[in-house]
C-alpha cells in the first residue's frame, strides 16, 4: 500500500490541483493509510507499506502495528545528490499529481531548506538498510531473503 496514492486520490476527489495545497490532505492520507492497514491485518492479510514515513506522525502507528504483526523495516536511501537528481527529474516529468508540490520541494532540497530528517523512523523491529544509488545493495534477492527470514 502506498500512502501517496491515497493522498493523490484525496486531491482528485476534492478537485485540488494546486501545489500550495500539498499539506491539505497529508494527515487524512495517513489516517486512511493506517486504517486500511488495520483492516487488512484484522482480516489476516499481509501488507507491504510504502511511504515517506514522517517520524512524528508514523512512529506511533508503526509501533502499534508491530504489536500485532511481524514488522520488517526496510530503510531505502541514496546520497542526497542522487535523491535530489531523481526527485527533480520526476518533478520535471510531471509523474505525480501537481498537488504534491514536487518542484517546490526539489528547490528546497537544493537550497538545503527541506528537512529530510523528518523521514527517519526508528523501529524496534528487524531493519535492513538498502542503498539504492545504483540498483540495490544488498541485492533485491538478499532483501527478499531478509524479509522472509524475519517475518
Amino acid at each position: 500500500m502506498c500512502r501517496d496514492d491515497i493522498k493523490t486520490g484525496l486531491h482528485v476527489s476534492y478537485r485540488s490541483n494546486y501545489p500550495d495545497e500539498v499539506w491539505r490532505f497529508a494527515e487524512r492520507a495517513f489516517d486512511v493509510f493506517f486504517g486500511v492497514c488495520d483492516m487488512y491485518l484484522d482480516a489476516g492479510v499481509s501488507v507491504v507499506l510504502e511511504a515517506a514515513f514522517h517520524t512524528h506522525r508514523s512512529t506511533p502507528s508503526l509501533t502499534s502495528l508491530a504489536r500485532r504483526a511481524s514488522v520488517v523495516h526496510l530503510v531505502v536511501s541514496t546520497p542526497t545528490d542522487v535523491s535530489l537528481r531523481r526527485y527533480r527529474a520526476r518533478a520535471e516529468r510531471g509523474d505525480r499529481h501537481p498537488a504534491h508540490n514536487d518542484l517546490t520541494f526539489a528547490a528546497q532540497m537544493e537550497a538545503g531548506t527541506k528537512d529530510i530528517g523528518v523521514y527517519q523512523v526508528a523501529l524496534d523491529s528487524p531493519s535492513l538498510f538498502v542503498d539504492a544509488t545504483d540498483g540495490y545493495d544488498p541485492t533485491l534477492d538478499q532483501v527478499v531473503a531478509f524479509v522472509h527470514d524475519n517475518r
